[in-house]
């Protein structure tokens, strides 16, 4: 094959026509830049395609974004004459020039007319080429000449700026959008904004809101060019203004919460630093205020009812607690004008205990609330909280006079808060919820008084109850016990001028042992009522107590010569010693009265305490509740006390006991609730 000769007058004139082609282009280009839409891109790409590549016939299509098919926005004047209806013609999915847009290419069709009847056979040869995401570039020769590598190359390069073009303005066109809706923000918010620039070492306000003007009392013309910190920022905050203004120039977001002076005095705000560019460092961004002030305002006012429930608490009278409670109404809440009512039970009334000077003089004297009696009555019966917007409208007969709107809070069971006001409907629900926790706090520490009031009742009480014991002791252990010692002292005389007599028989020595038999029992008797009396549920210091010791100590003060004790295991825990050996010295005496004298004992630890079994005739189901009741007994020898102060001295440690059925049959007492104590090595 030959080589190429670039010398020849016709390589020289192709090279001549290519500088001149691409020269045009790049001027063509320059036309795409400042086009601002993509119709005027379309009208330079198609004058370019017919002046610069010779390429008479061109259609610039788009993607519709109402159907998202492809259709023509600027067309050839050839194109138009050969395709009349080419204004019309769009081509979705699965059509040849939507494949070439899909495609991202640049494609040559000799036979066009064939693959497009809606297309004109005088066509001929077409080039299609995408344009990206927004469309297709269709051309073909007027002149029916064959398209060259050239063309496509050229075509292709034209279709690349165009391309380019049509991404500028689309973004252009998206950031005017976003520039639309921020400047509409920034105008409309309700909220004060502030756009600020970074280009300085202050940063520097650029334009404010209508609402910043409203709030802070400022006109634009005379903050512009301001430095924010001279305008707004309060000396004793600069410093932590400025860390904030340090994050907003490295783009990133903040919220805190300020104090700013405003057109109304000071007010709370949540400041929030936005960057318009959130990307890399941005030089403009936004300051928006939004007033917090009621929010933290009744933060601060739930802070102080805070306050003033230590001083409820602290209070232990009534008529104190409803002047706490009034002046709470008064200097927390911002109401002067209350009263509060607390019910008396003899005479079924709410009777005023507590009114300020402001009521009184705004209203007189407060009267006394009974039955039916209006709105301060139904809200003490209802337990409900009534607000009323515009007191003139109520028809209950109460006395008003003075106050245009009111709410009427109960106070539990115990009495009422009114709150009024000389402004109808004054009320909001942060106010009407304020009221409710004021009215809370109050209910508790009522109910806590009279609790304190019927603690000290029965305090008294009991002491009066204890003062009776002690002498219903000292009855029992001087005025019982000593005729018994002296009846006892008599039966011993007898006994013994009966071993020296002849004349008594068998019966009368019977009686005699029937005599003593009842002087022990009356004894045992006088003891266990001492007990109950004297200790009843206490217990004195504690200590760890070995199960097996105290067992065994108490059988050597019960046990006969005949019964028995086991212990099985050992185990430790916490207790009064002499209380627990006096529970096993009941627990051995019952179960040698009812086993009788050669009884078999086991004492044994079992889950959550310890168990004392005996081999007796057992306790029936249907009496083991009975059996710790005071005076219950199935013995003649028997008290009718002994459990019942097993039952006290497990109370009096906070235990349980309970009666089972023991193996052999007999009763098993179980004793549960104790908490053992790991030995420790010696």
């Amino acid at each position: 094959m030959p080589e190429r000769d670039d010398t020849s007058p016709r390589s020289a004139v192709a090279r001549d026509r290519r500088e001149e082609v691409l020269t045009r282009l790049h001027e063509a280009t320059r036309d795409l830049v400042r086009a601002s839409d993509r119709e005027r891109i379309g009208e330079v790409v198609i004058e370019t395609a017919n002046d610069v590549l010779g390429l008479g016939i061109a259609v610039f299509s788009v993607v519709d974004p109402d159907d998202e098919l492809l259709r023509p926005l600027v067309v050839s004047d050839e194109a138009a004459a050969r395709l009349p209806g080419v204004h019309d013609l769009a081509y979705g999915p699965g059509t040849l020039p939507w494949r070439v847009f899909e495609s991202d290419d640049a494609n040559v069709y000799a036979d066009i007319g064939e693959r497009l009847p809606e297309v004109d056979d005088s066509v001929g040869t077409a080039i299609l080429v995408s344009l990206g995401d927004h469309g297709l570039l269709a051309v073909g020769s007027s002149d029916e000449r064959d398209l060259t590598t050239a063309d496509v190359e050229f075509t292709r390069l034209l279709a690349a700026n165009a391309q380019s073009a049509l991404d500028r303005t689309e973004r252009e066109a998206t950031l005017r959008e976003e520039r639309d809706r921020i400047t509409a923000l920034f105008q409309n918010a309700s909220d004060a904004m502030v756009e600020i620039r970074y280009e300085t070492r202050d940063p520097t306000i650029s334009a404010v809101n209508p609402a910043f003007e409203t709030v802070f009392g400022f006109d634009a013309e005379s903050v512009v060019g301001r430095s924010l910190y001279d305008v707004l920022v309060p000396d004793g905050d600069r410093s932590t203004a400025r860390e904030h203004v340090e994050l907003a120039r490295r783009g990133s977001r903040f919220e805190r919460e300020v104090r700013r002076q405003t057109a109304d005095g000071p007010r709370d705000f949540l400041l929030r630093g936005v960057p318009l560019d959130d990307e890399g460092t941005p030089t403009v961004g936004y300051a928006i205020y939004t007033d917090i002030t009621e929010r933290t305002e009744q933060t601060r006012t739930l802070g102080r009812l805070h306050e003033t429930t230590r001083d409820l608490v602290r209070a232990s009278d009534p008529t104190e607690i409803a002047r706490i409670t009034v002046s709470a109404a008064r200097d927390t809440l911002g109401f002067p004008i209350n009263a509060v009512r607390l019910y008396d039970a003899e005479s079924n009334r709410l009777r005023p205990v507590a009114v300020p000077s402001d009521t009184v003089e705004t209203m007189g004297d407060r009267p006394i609330y009974g039955p039916g009696d209006g709105v301060v009555w139904e809200a003490f019966r209802s337990g409900e909280v009534i607000v009323v917007e515009d007191v003139s409208a109520l028809d209950d007969g109460g006395n008003h006079d003075g106050v245009a709107s009111a709410m009427y809070l109960p106070l539990g069971e115990y009495g009422t808060i009114s709150i009024g006001s000389t402004e109808a409907n004054h009320f909001d629900d942060a106010d009407v919820q304020l009221a409710k926790v004021l009215a809370a706090n109050a209910s508790v520490a009522l109910g806590r008084a009279e609790q304190e009031r019927e603690l000290r009742r029965r305090e008294t009480e009991l002491a009066r109850q204890n003062e009776r014991l002690d002498e219903f002791a000292s009855v029992v252990s001087h005025d019982l016990r000593n005729p018994l010692s002296v009846a006892r002292g008599y039966l011993d005389l007898l006994s013994g001028h009966r071993a020296d007599s002849e004349e008594w028989d068998d019966t009368e020595a019977e009686y005699l042992d029937r005599i003593r038999t009842a002087h022990e029992r009356i004894d045992r008797l006088i003891g266990d009522l001492l007990t109950l009396a004297r200790q009843g549920k206490s217990v004195g210091e504690t200590e760890v107590i070995s199960l097996a010791a105290v067992a065994h100590s108490a059988w050597q003060t019960v046990g006969t010569a005949e019964a028995t004790l086991s212990v099985v295991e050992d185990t430790r825990f916490r207790a009064d010693r002499d209380r627990l050996c006096e529970l096993f010295e009941n627990l051995f005496r019952n179960a040698i009265g009812h086993a009788g004298a050669d009884a078999s004992v086991t004492v044994e630890p079992c889950e959550g305490g310890f168990a004392v079994a005996d081999d007796g005739p057992g306790i029936p189901p249907a009496e083991r509740e009975q059996v710790f009741e005071r005076g219950y007994t199935t013995s003649d020898r028997g008290t009718g006390f002994g459990l019942a102060i097993v039952a006290e001295i497990v109370a009096a440690h906070g235990w349980s006991v309970s009666v089972e059925a023991s193996e052999s049959g007999g009763a098993q007492f179980v004793v549960r609730g104790v908490e053992s104590v790991p030995a420790v090595d010696e």
